[in-house]
């Protein structure tokens, strides 16, 4: 399994990219780098999307990477996410005023864009080589995780969250598990500004890796412009070995 990240910042500045990772070329985890990542040629070999959650710097290029799709000769894409994340994205994005309405656009008679609810908890198989599991998170509005596998590996990429105990169950009853993609928001002095947007900072990140029993790597991602060496240096302090430290354009095998 590849895994290619097209953004993995925590925010919007000259080279900083938002959420969005790409597994084998043809499966996103997130939308918010996909035009800006992905060449045209790019974008039209995405056949699936996982949406994390509906918060606009992971959805950010869905309007436009779904709307290249109509009245080209590219494979449907598929889409992944829980019912209140479609919900929001329907409601507004693709309302007519944001951005048209691609539950019933089509380009000639074939539909481009096939909507698929996974709720946490809840496993499907997509493009008939993977298996992605999704993993509830705790986050100002209903997130999720997901944890993707194939003949070729198996890797857990997060959304956005803090403190919880669901994803490092997983974690450790995934025997075959090559490694976790995490958010850390904040740096150190923010812990309150973390709780309230229900984010990780450092020292609620280090905490919860005690729940974390397997030794897999820890790429961590969703850092604050601004901030990221400042929560690079505060996690290395803790001399876990795990840890890493994702920017744009990293790649991933395992």
């Amino acid at each position: 399994m590849h895994l290619r990240v097209l953004g993995c910042g925590g925010g919007s500045a000259p080279g900083v990219q938002l959420s969005s990772y790409l597994i084998d070329d043809v499966l996103a985890i997130d939308a918010g780098a996909l035009t800006t990542g992905l060449d045209y040629e790019g974008q039209c070999r995405v056949e699936a999307i996982a949406l994390t959650h509906g918060h606009l710097d992971h959805v950010w290029a869905l309007p436009m990477t779904l709307v290249h799709r109509l009245g080209a000769s590219t494979p449907m894409c598929h889409l992944y996410g829980s019912a209140y994340t479609f919900e929001t994205v329907q409601t507004h994005l693709f309302n007519e005023r944001i951005w048209i309405d691609l539950q019933t656009a089509r380009a000639d008679d074939p539909d481009r864009v096939a909507w698929h609810v996974i709720e946490p908890g809840e496993q499907q198989t997509v493009l008939g080589r993977y298996e992605m599991t999704a993993i509830g998170l705790n986050h100002g509005v209903p997130c999720q995780a997901y944890r993707v596998r194939s003949d070729d590996g198996c890797l857990i990429v997060c959304g956005d969250t803090v403190t919880t105990d669901e994803l490092w169950r997983v974690a450790n009853e995934t025997p075959d598990l090559g490694g976790i993609l995490i958010e850390c928001s904040w740096p150190p002095d923010w812990e309150q500004l973390a709780l309230d947007s229900q984010h990780y900072n450092t020292s609620l990140l280090l905490e919860d890796l005690k729940k974390l029993e397997v030794d897999v790597p820890v790429h961590v991602m969703h850092r604050k412009p601004g901030f990221e060496q400042q929560i690079e240096e505060a996690l290395r302090a803790s001399g876990d070995e795990r840890l890493r430290f994702l920017v744009d354009g990293d790649e991933i095998r395992v």
